[in-house]
């Protein structure tokens, strides 16, 4: 009985919280290279992903999808999500949202669904991707650091920059990619 009335709770709270989502416009790819086109929305944090076409649902989880592209009218901000393998569970897929582009891309995802914090740090853990890899941001200096300084000493020491604080190591990469970009065209 109280499962019941868990999953009767459950039910109605999702129908709830499903007429304040907000849906935006924008476009999916899925695993076989299809591009669906309707309204969006997204819960990168289950990894799942509803499209709305006039009145038809389909919802897609993250082991279908490949990438997500939507404009965020209240941010401003074209929103791009790729969905890659866990590296300890290859089977295993996840959403995430590319924040950097270039030669090392930082990519997030949502700590928790239940809290909501104005700063961006506290509400999303970070990722870099190198080697085909996804690795954490706090692993910055263990992993990227030792290779990527020797390009960037006078932006660390100018900039103030240092490598255990997460903006700062996003900041790096930053660097990093622009000076990998600019190396790429001579």
């Amino acid at each position: 009985m109280k499962k019941l009335i868990f999953i009767a709770f459950y039910l109605v709270s999702i129908h709830v919280a499903a007429q304040n989502e907000l849906w935006y416009p924008g476009a999916v790819v899925t695993v076989a290279d299809e591009v669906i086109v309707g309204e969006i929305l997204l819960h990168p944090q289950y990894d799942l992903l509803v499209i709305r076409q006039g009145d038809s649902r389909l919802v897609l989880t993250a082991s279908k999808l490949k990438s997500i592209r939507y404009f965020d009218e209240g941010s401003n901000i074209n929103r791009k999500f790729v969905v890659l393998s866990d590296n300890q569970n290859q089977r295993e897929r996840k959403i995430y949202e590319v924040i950097l582009f270039g030669a090392v891309p930082v990519l997030r995802r949502a700590k928790n669904t239940f809290t909501v914090t104005s700063s961006n740090a506290d509400g999303y853990n970070y990722y870099f991707v190198r080697d085909e890899k996804i690795r954490s941001v706090r692993k910055f200096r263990s992993n990227l650091y030792p290779d990527i300084k020797k390009f960037l000493k006078n932006e660390e020491r100018i900039l103030h920059l240092n490598p255990n604080h997460t903006a700062d190591a996003i900041r790096f990469i930053e660097l990093y990619n622009q000076f990998s970009s600019i190396m790429a065209l001579r």
